[in-house]
């Protein structure tokens, strides 16, 4: 289940295991899509696992694409994204709330994102598939 500020309390906490094709969800209109909050760390990985483990110190947010973003971004309609057969992967220190606005009812004040300094740091780790390493020993 997507997560955001906004829609947060449906969220399952615990480790999932998704390709791109089930983070995204779709959407009439094609958009940005499948974002996870308040995870602790990610790992992606292809088919020769090589990998990438994200990590940081506070919880962030991330999603995966099977489009590329600007394929989305040109596509008015689900059957217009061409599969190009890239990932985009999304890093976020935080998103604003959705707000419901096809429902006439904007983004609640607490969840609108204000201008301000902040500091965030990530650390990537990545891995090839002759590393030899299993990836539940990077848990």
């Amino acid at each position: 289940t997507e997560t955001y500020p906004d829609r947060n309390e449906g969220g399952r906490v615990g480790l999932h295991n998704l390709s791109s094709s089930e983070m995204f969800y779709p959407y009439a209109r094609p958009q940005e899509t499948g974002t996870r909050m308040e995870v602790r760390w990610a790992i992606v990985y292809d088919k020769y696992l090589n990998s990438l483990m994200i990590h940081s110190e506070r919880p962030f947010m991330v999603s995966l694409s099977p489009y590329e973003d600007s394929v989305v971004e040109r596509a008015s309609r689900l059957d217009e994204l061409t599969d190009t057969g890239a990932n985009t992967l999304h890093i976020d220190y935080r998103h604003a709330g959705i707000g419901g606005a096809a429902s006439g009812v904007g983004t609640d004040e607490r969840f609108l994102i204000r201008p301000e300094e902040e500091y965030f740091k990530f650390i990537f780790i990545p891995f090839t598939g002759s590393d030899n390493v299993e990836i539940s020993a990077l848990l």
